[in-house]
């Protein structure tokens, strides 16, 4: 009676869920509908894998059916799933610290499990996102660079990408274009073709991001074309919606407004349905400066003002730079000349407190620290495999010369037993 009333509840939650349809989401909800028992608690877990197509609020009901329908039975490792799903959950729907608190909660369990690597990956690249967007970015390099050594240290390629990407990120966001685009390219040859990079569209969609940051909008429209593919065939609303509002961004460069609008409009009515603050304020971003460019500056302003509100509620500080740069752009192009002034000086005021947080310096000595430890690595294990080598000439020199000794002493013995014979 317990699970039929916990399914009638599911049920209830689908049929409200205005969440997009993909394909593999439709397969995966009919499974649910037509499960029971265990096999509706495997249902439901392979449908959260989908979690970046499907809305938070639902997300996290199906963390709660899941928990429930385990009850005390429930294992360490779906333990340790949901507190997973439940950190991304308060990404989208809590105040930074209370993130950092409770993945800094699950990494100290973690790092006392034998055979827990994997989780304690997630967990370690969790904890760096959210200092990216807590704009604690020197906090952030030196979390993605743990997360990089350890995984190339044991040969873990999704979280080398994943460490990779990360580091570009930081670098993207303290405008250190260059070094970004170094990083992510470094992050695609790890993914080795498009077939791989397939699970990882994040990182075309960074690399095109930064580019139309420096005004190269011919490789920015490559990559973010590259990007949306990727996320279409993989079915993934979160990325796709991403997409969009990214080439929206590129399109309105290059003066494109109708091409430009309808991207918008397609990210927004995704994004409305998936969720997710952090992106929902990029895209408030994106469109005012839509508004700001063509005519629409008064709703420009009003959607910068209220992501700003947005942005100090969540403690997203990552995103304040570029509303207050959205924010100048509509005060100047309503001509008010004052408001924009005050703008600008919030802006270097902003972009000082970035610099005396993390530097280009303090980046780049983190990053040639990085550099270092991955050359002596390499080091120790040519050295390792020179001794190997040496060991074995020397063993293979030593049994020949043995071989050899014995054989004389064989063939010593045999001639004195001919003589004898003789």
């Amino acid at each position: 009676m317990r699970i039929r009333v916990k399914f009638m509840s599911l049920l209830i939650l689908f049929s409200t869920s205005l969440f997009a349809q993909t394909e593999r989401l439709s397969i995966l909800k009919s499974r649910v509908y037509n499960e029971t028992g265990s096999n509706l608690y495997a249902a439901l877990l392979a449908l959260m894998e989908e979690r970046n197509s499907i809305p938070v609020d639902s997300f996290q009901q199906y963390i709660h059916f899941v928990d429930s329908l385990a009850g005390d039975t429930i294992s360490e490792h779906t333990k340790f799933l949901l507190n997973y799903y439940t950190t991304i959950v308060l990404q989208n729907s809590a105040a930074g610290p209370e993130v950092m608190n409770y993945c800094d909660s699950n990494i100290r369990v973690l790092e006392n499990r034998e055979n827990a690597d994997q989780f304690l990956f997630r967990f370690l690249h969790l904890r760096a996102a959210q200092y990216v967007r807590m704009g604690q970015y020197k906090e952030a390099m030196k979390a993605y660079f743990d997360v990089l050594k350890k995984a190339e240290q044991q040969g873990n390629s999704e979280f080398v990408i994943a460490g990779r990407n990360g580091v570009g990120w930081v670098h993207m966001e303290t405008e250190n274009y260059k070094e970004a685009i170094l990083w992510f390219y470094k992050a695609m040859s790890a993914a080795g073709n498009t077939n791989d990079l397939g699970q990882y569209p994040v990182v075309p969609q960074n690399l095109a991001a930064t580019y139309n940051s420096i005004d190269q909008n011919d490789s920015a429209l490559k990559y973010i074309d590259l990007s949306i593919r990727l996320a279409l065939e993989g079915e993934n609303l979160r990325s796709i919606a991403n997409g969009y509002a990214i080439k929206a961004d590129i399109l309105i460069d290059l003066n494109r407004k109708v091409e430009a609008a309808k991207l918008l409009n397609d990210a927004l009515e995704v994004r409305k349905q998936i969720g997710d603050v952090f992106y929902i304020l990029s895209d408030m971003y994106q469109l005012s400066v839509f508004y700001s460019t063509y005519g629409e500056c008064d709703k420009g302003i009003l959607i910068c003002k209220e992501a700003l509100q947005m942005a100090k509620d969540f403690k997203i500080k990552s995103k304040e730079l570029i509303l207050h740069e959205g924010l100048a752009e509509n005060y100047k192009a309503c001509s008010d000349m004052l408001s924009y002034s005050k703008e600008l000086e919030r802006i270097m005021q902003l972009k000082d407190s970035i610099n005396k947080v993390v530097s280009a310096d303090a980046l780049a000595e983190m990053t040639a620290k990085y550099d270092l430890e991955k050359k002596e690595q390499q080091i120790v294990r040519q050295e390792l495999l020179l001794s190997r080598r040496n060991y074995i000439i020397y063993g293979s020199l030593t049994l020949f010369i043995l071989i050899g000794v014995i054989g004389i002493q064989y063939f010593n013995q045999y001639r004195q037993r001919q003589e004898v014979w003789l």
